[in-house]
C-alpha cells in the first residue's frame, strides 16, 4: 500500500504535467489553425481585389505596382494590419496546362496580359506555442490564392445591329444578295427573316461541339466545311426558332458541300482562352462572314427585282473580296507578344452596280457606280468588369475607319476598278425629234471619310443582354453636287437636218437666240437629273447594302454582341492549381 502511495506520488504530478503540456498544445494547435484560416481569408479577398485590377477587367492601363496596392491595402482591411506578415502580388494569367488543368502563370514584364492575381501571404518565424516558445521553436505559416476575372466579348464589324431595327424595305435585296454570295438560287427573305438572322445568336458550346473542335477533332484555324459552319450554327440554335428555319433552308438549297474555309476566319477563338459552352454568337455576322470568305475572284447577281427605285429600271452587282470580316471571340487583353487577343476588321470590299434607268422621260442612261470601301480595323483594349450592384461592363474600342472611294465605273475580270462615264441614248418617242443627247458624267475615286483613328466606349448590359455597336467615320449624310463630279457635261445639240428646201435650218438660225436659251435650260434639268439618279443609287442602295455588311461609306461600325462574365474564379490550391507554371 505504501510503495502504491509512493507510486502516485512520482506519477502524479507527471499526469499532471503532461495534461497541461498536451492542453498547451491543443490550444497551440487551434491557435495555429485559426491563424492560417485568417491568412487564407485574406489571401483571398486580397487576390479576388486584384483580379478585378489587373488587365482582363480594370478598363484601363495597369501596372504591377497598381494591382500590388489594391490586393496589399484590401488585405489590410481584413487584418493584416494586425497579424502581420508578408504579402507577395504577382499578376499573371489562368490557363490550362499540358495535362489540361488550370494553372498560373506569372508575367513579369508584361502585365497587359494579365486575368488572374496570385497572393502569397507568409507569417514567418511564427512561434509553435506561445506558452513554451522556447521549447517547440518556430514554424514558416504561408497561404496562396489564385483568382481569376474576366469577361469574353463577342465582337463584330459584320453589319447585325444595322440590320435589326432598320427598315425593312431592302430586307429582299439583303436576302437576294446573301443567297448570291452563299450560292443559293432564287434565294431571297422578307424583313422578318433578316430581323431573326440578326436578332439572334447562336450556343458557341453547341457549334464547337458540332464541328469537332470540342471534341479535339478540330484545331481552331483548321479548315472546315462551309456546310458543315452552317450545320454547326443550326446546333446552336433553337431547333422551333424563326433563324433555324432560315438557315436550314441555305442548307438546303446551296451549293456548298465541297468548299471549306479556315475556321478562324469565320470565327476567330483564343486558343487559351476558357470559354463558356452558352458563349453567344451572333447568327448574322457569322453567315455574312462566312460567305464573303468563300468568293474567290468576281461575283456577279442580279438584284433588279429587289430595288424600288423610281426610275430604275434594271441593276447588277458585282462585288471583290480583299479582306472578309470575322467574328471575334475573346477578353481585352493581350497575348505573350504584347498584341491585343481581340482584332477586328471590316470588310474590305469593292461593291459595283451598273444600273439602267430613265431619265426624266428623255433618255436611258446606263449608270455604272462603285465604291471600294477600304475596309477598317481595330482591337478591344479594355473592358471595366461590372461589380457590386452594376450589371453594366464598359468596352473600350480601338478603331481605325478607312478612307472609302466612289467611282462611276465597272469591275474588270480582273478584279481591278476601270473608270468608266454615264452613258445615255434618247428614248425611242424622242429619236425623230431630237438627233441626240450627249452625257458626259465621270467621278474618279471621290474621296469619303478620313482614317482618322478613334477611341469609343460602349456599354454592355449583362443581363439585358442587348447588341450595342458604335460608329466612327462615314458619309451618311453624303450628298452629290455637281462638284464632286470630275466631268458633267450634258447637251442636247440641234437636229442636223434641216427638213424641205432648209426651213428647219433657216427657222433654227432666226430663233437661235431663244433656242440657246431653252437648251440651257434642258440641259442643266439632265445636268441635275443625272446628279439626283446617282445619288439615289449611291444612298438608297449602295449604302444600305454596305450597312448591312457592317461598312459606311468611309467609316465602320462594330458591336459588341454579346459579353459573358462569370463570378471571380478563386483556384482550389489543394489541387496544384495554385502552383506556377513555368
Amino acid at each position: 500500500m505504501k510503495r502504491q502511495r509512493g507510486a502516485l506520488t512520482v506519477i502524479t504530478p507527471l499526469i499532471i504535467i503532461l495534461i497541461v503540456l498536451f492542453s498547451a498544445l491543443a490550444l497551440d494547435g487551434a491557435r495555429l489553425y485559426s491563424v492560417r484560416s485568417q491568412m487564407q481569408s485574406i489571401a483571398n479577398v486580397a487576390a479576388t481585389a486584384a483580379a478585378d485590377a489587373a488587365q482582363a477587367c480594370y478598363g484601363g492601363e495597369v501596372s504591377s505596382a497598381s494591382i500590388e496596392a489594391v490586393a496589399k491595402a484590401v488585405a489590410d482591411e481584413h487584418g493584416m494590419d494586425e497579424l502581420g506578415g508578408v504579402l507577395v502580388v504577382q499578376p499573371g494569367v489562368v490557363e490550362r496546362g499540358a495535362d489540361n488543368t488550370l494553372g498560373f502563370r506569372q508575367v513579369d514584364s508584361l502585365v497587359s496580359e494579365s486575368n488572374a492575381v496570385r497572393v502569397e501571404y507568409s507569417l514567418p518565424d511564427t512561434p509553435i506555442s506561445r506558452l513554451i516558445p522556447g521549447l517547440l521553436g518556430d514554424v514558416d505559416l504561408k497561404r496562396v490564392a489564385v483568382a481569376k476575372k474576366e469577361v469574353i466579348a463577342t465582337v463584330s464589324a459584320a453589319g447585325s445591329t444595322a440590320v435589326v431595327g432598320g427598315p425593312g424595305g431592302n430586307a429582299g435585296l439583303l436576302g437576294t444578295v446573301l443567297g448570291g454570295l452563299l450560292g443559293v438560287s432564287d434565294f431571297t427573305l422578307d424583313a422578318t427573316s433578316i430581323e431573326s438572322l440578326a436578332g439572334t445568336t447562336f450556343a458557341l458550346g453547341g457549334f464547337l461541339e458540332s464541328i469537332g473542335v470540342a471534341g479535339g477533332l478540330r484545331a481552331v484555324d483548321d479548315l472546315v466545311g462551309a456546310d458543315d459552319i452552317l450545320q454547326g450554327i443550326l446546333a446552336g440554335l433553337d431547333p422551333a426558332s424563326d433563324a433555324a428555319a432560315v438557315v436550314q433552308d441555305m442548307l438546303s438549297d446551296a451549293g456548298l458541300v465541297d468548299t471549306n474555309v479556315r475556321l478562324d476566319q469565320v470565327i476567330k477563338l483564343i486558343t487559351d482562352v476558357q470559354y463558356p459552352d452558352q458563349t453567344p454568337v451572333p447568327v448574322y455576322d457569322t453567315v455574312v462572314a462566312l460567305a464573303l470568305n468563300l468568293l474567290d475572284g468576281v461575283t456577279s447577281i442580279p438584284v433588279d427585282a429587289n430595288i424600288n427605285v423610281l426610275g430604275i429600271a434594271s441593276a447588277d452587282l458585282s462585288l471583290v473580296v480583299d479582306k472578309p470580316p470575322t467574328v471575334v471571340v475573346g477578353p481585352a487583353r493581350t497575348d505573350a507578344q504584347g498584341m491585343p487577343l481581340v482584332e477586328f476588321e471590316a470588310a474590305d470590299i469593292t461593291l459595283a452596280l451598273l444600273v439602267e434607268a430613265d431619265l426624266l422621260g428623255i433618255a436611258k442612261v446606263e449608270v455604272p457606280l462603285a465604291v471600294e470601301t477600304g475596309g477598317g480595323s481595330g482591337f478591344l483594349e479594355y473592358a471595366d468588369c461590372a461589380s457590386g450592384a452594376s450589371n453594366n461592363v464598359l468596352f473600350t474600342l480601338n478603331m481605325q475607319p478607312k478612307v472609302a472611294t466612289v467611282s462611276t465605273g465597272v469591275i474588270t475580270p480582273s478584279g481591278s476598278l476601270e473608270v468608266k462615264g454615264i452613258s445615255a441614248e434618247l428614248l425611242p418617242a424622242l429619236k425623230d425629234i431630237l438627233a441626240s443627247i450627249v452625257i458626259e458624267a465621270t467621278i474618279e475615286e471621290l474621296k469619303v471619310g478620313s482614317a482618322v483613328n478613334s477611341i469609343r466606349t460602349l456599354d454592355y448590359d449583362l443581363y439585358e443582354r442587348q447588341a450595342n455597336s458604335v460608329t466612327v467615320g462615314g458619309g451618311t449624310d453624303l450628298h452629290l453636287s455637281s462638284g464632286d463630279f470630275d466631268i458633267l457635261k450634258v447637251t442636247v445639240p440641234p437636229p442636223k437636218d434641216c427638213g424641205l428646201l432648209g426651213l428647219g435650218c433657216l427657222l433654227s438660225d432666226l430663233l437661235e437666240p431663244i433656242l440657246g436659251v431653252v437648251t440651257g435650260a434642258v440641259d442643266e434639268l439632265l445636268k441635275s437629273g443625272v446628279i439626283d439618279l446617282v445619288g439615289n443609287i449611291l444612298t438608297m442602295i449602295l449604302e444600305p447594302l454596305l450597312n448591312a455588311l457592317g461598312l459606311h461609306l468611309g467609316g465602320m461600325t462594330v458591336s459588341v454582341t454579346s459579353a459573358d462574365q462569370g463570378a471571380v474564379t478563386l483556384l482550389d490550391c489543394g489541387t496544384g492549381a495554385c502552383d506556377l507554371i513555368q
